[in-house]
């Protein structure tokens, strides 16, 4: 089965998808189910990020209308994570970074053929757990690697001058406006962080979908 998923790196809920659709498929592959081969598709939630990055709380408040509103909102996801025994460290968040670059890398190592799924968890663990800044291209190498992935085409990758409109072009042409997102076999959409157990069904063939 081929999984597409659409997510942006600074979005809670793709981590929280992300996880979920690890734990769905980690559940079907053990019950002798079809194997799942999932690729990875952009999304930017704040397309106009500098390359650097920006103050993260700041930003935020800005977006949101207060740091109290900031405040509610991250102790909803902790709250939601927690059941799934997820974590989240916003308090060590300083940046809130530029996506361009991550989903560049993931993108030309999926299409070079290797397995970003190592990556991808990385990339999200490095925002929301270490408060690294992920747009830059010395953490995102240094993720890489630790991932597993081969210095050579990581650094090739890196250099390379990423083209926005080529790396959310599923999510445009879904006409997606909030994310996660996951396509399977083609057919049938989910939407959102559902829980593992609806990600599960819709593996299996078994779930209605929203799209």
């Amino acid at each position: 089965m081929r999984i597409d998923v659409i997510s942006d790196f600074v979005c809670p809920w793709c981590r929280l998808g992300a996880l979920r659709l690890r734990k769905a498929i980690d559940g079907q592959s053990a019950s002798g189910g079809e194997p799942a081969e999932v690729h990875w598709h952009g999304f930017f939630l704040n397309p106009d990020t500098p390359p650097c990055g920006e103050p993260y709380h700041s930003f935020m408040a800005r977006k949101f209308g207060s740091a109290a509103a900031v405040e509610r909102l991250h102790r909803r996801i902790e709250d939601v994570a927690a059941g799934d025994g997820i974590v989240f460290r916003f308090d060590a968040m300083r940046v809130r970074p530029s996506t361009l670059r991550p989903h560049a890398l993931v993108d030309r190592l999926q299409a070079q053929g290797y397995d970003v799924s190592a990556l991808v968890q990385g990339i999200f663990e490095g925002h929301f757990i270490e408060g690294r800044n992920i747009g830059l291209a010395s953490d995102l190498e240094a993720i890489a690697l630790a991932a597993g992935l081969p210095a050579r085409p990581v650094r090739a990758a890196l250099d390379h001058t990423p083209q926005r409109l080529a790396l959310d072009r599923l999510a445009r042409a879904v006409g997606a406006d909030s994310v996660p997102i996951f396509v399977f076999d083609h057919r049938l959409a989910v939407t959102g962080a559902q829980s593992t157990s609806v990600l599960a069904e819709a593996i299996a063939g078994r779930h209605g979908g929203n799209g």
